[in-house]
């Protein structure tokens, strides 16, 4: 009978133990790709679960600023919500920080993101308690790109450039406005018809009714409009295809530092 040798040759070492290298190397490439799907997927459901949990528990009275633990890390950079800036903007207006999950009655460890990192939530009670929350999205090449879930709108003050007043009431300091522009303006807000402008005290439940400082220089049949734009977005990134209104960490263009 022929007798094997027991022992290997060190090329037959090399061979056996370069095989399995190089099969881990080109499969750790597509694991990695998958990953950072599964990640991203993890990210938006996040986004989707904490903003149901801002709706439900607003709803049942909690306030929207209890939902924000606040971060001094983050800053306010070119924020404007109809005539406040973000020099002026104060605690009452607007908070940003992470989700406060004890208010959500959700437990933190499931949302945190994969990197570790808390995700962003931004909120202003001017616009009838409005919010964004945000996370860092991979997209390839290690860049990443901003995923903003929001209620927030912004307002433009050239939307309406047409007559929208129907009516003024000098006496109660009341201003009436057009169905087309119902619920448009809202409390706190600056508004003008380009010669005057005031500040609206109350909006009436059909958004048709103004109760504002005063009304002189007002007419019916006069344009009605906020005084100054809203920013874009309450949480974005300074980034090619986005543009920058943004609360971010000092040293980089994302919702936070990935």
């Amino acid at each position: 009978m022929r007798i094997w040798k027991k022992w290997f040759t060190l090329a037959e070492l090399v061979v056996i133990m370069a095989v399995p290298l190089m099969l881990w190397t080109a499969g750790g490439v597509s694991m990695w790709n998958s990953s950072s799907d599964s990640r991203n997927t993890k990210r938006v459901s996040d986004l989707s679960q904490v903003s149901c949990a801002i709706t439900t528990e607003n709803a049942q009275g909690t306030p929207l600023r209890s939902f924000v633990v606040e971060n001094n890390n983050s800053k306010i950079s070119k924020i404007s919500l109809a005539g406040y800036n973000a020099q002026v903007l104060d605690d009452y207006i607007y908070s940003v920080g992470s989700p406060n999950y004890t208010a959500l009655w959700v437990k933190s460890d499931d949302f945190l993101d994969p990197s570790w990192k808390e995700y962003v939530l931004a909120i202003t009670t001017k616009r009838g308690g409005k919010y964004e929350v945000s996370a860092s999205m991979e997209n390839g090449n290690w860049n990443l790109s901003p995923k903003v879930v929001w209620t927030y709108y912004s307002r433009d003050n050239k939307e309406y450039s047409y007559d929208n007043i129907t009516d003024v009431d000098y006496e109660n300091n009341l201003i009436v406005i057009t169905d087309m522009t119902a619920n448009y303006f809202k409390k706190w807000d600056f508004i003008t018809n380009g010669r005057s402008f005031t500040q609206v005290k109350k909006v009436s439940n059909d958004g048709l009714t103004l109760t504002v400082d005063s009304v002189e220089g007002f007419s019916s049949s006069d344009v009605l409009n906020i005084v100054y734009s809203e920013s874009e977005w309450l949480i974005d990134a300074y980034d090619t295809f986005v543009s920058g209104k943004v609360v971010v960490d000092w040293w980089d263009d994302l919702p936070y530092y990935y």
